[in-house]
């Protein structure tokens, strides 16, 4: 029995330290940042937009995995679209918000549509946003809107779409209230 409830314990560890798998990417006429895989041409300029799922193992944003998007964006909109099955943060990555002309400061929506459920998520960051979390979202398929306000310039954007994790603590509370059941089993056999 215990055994059983040690390796239950050290499979669960192991599932909660598992490292991450983070997918890079370069929009765009954008530079490649160092890390990333180059998808292209621009992101589409109408929805369903860009498909992230395709180039993710999963065919889904899944626990465990993020995926971050390098962009850069001019008078025109991007369109990205990717499917979550956990809550996701949304979270301002590398350089932030990065304006390419001058010194003024630029504004980037980040429209979130979750086509599942009909919910909008809207986060706005600048050049002055610290890095870190701008939003998060529920599960669901979603088509991301990326636009600049004002109109008459250029940014870049860094994100990063992370699915918040089941953490470790949770499976090894499970695995310990399994082999409280299992115990319980046993006595009653036993009996």
């Amino acid at each position: 029995m215990k055994l059983a409830l040690t390796a239950v314990a050290l499979a669960a560890a192991a599932l909660g330290s598992a490292q991450a798998a983070t997918v890079k990417w370069t929009e765009g006429s954008r530079p490649v940042v160092t890390g990333s895989t180059h998808i292209g041409g621009d992101a589409a300029g109408s929805a369903p937009g860009f498909d992230v799922d395709s180039l993710l193992p999963g065919a889904s944003l899944s626990a465990g995995e993020t995926v971050d998007i390098y962009g850069r964006i001019v008078s025109s909109v991007d369109f990205y679209n990717f499917t979550t099955t956990a809550a996701t943060a949304v979270n301002l990555v590398l350089g932030g918000i990065t304006n390419t002309q001058n010194g003024d400061e630029r504004t980037v929506m980040f429209e979130f549509t979750n086509t599942t459920t009909t919910e909008v998520f809207t986060f706005v960051a600048n050049t002055g946003s610290p890095l870190g979390q701008i939003g998060l979202l529920t599960a669901g398929e979603y088509i991301l809107e990326v636009d600049l306000d004002p109109n008459n310039g250029v940014a870049l954007y860094d994100i990063e779409l992370a699915p918040v994790p089941v953490p470790a603590a949770g499976l090894l509370f499970g695995a310990g209230l399994t082999g409280i059941a299992a115990r319980r089993r046993a006595k009653k056999v036993a009996a």
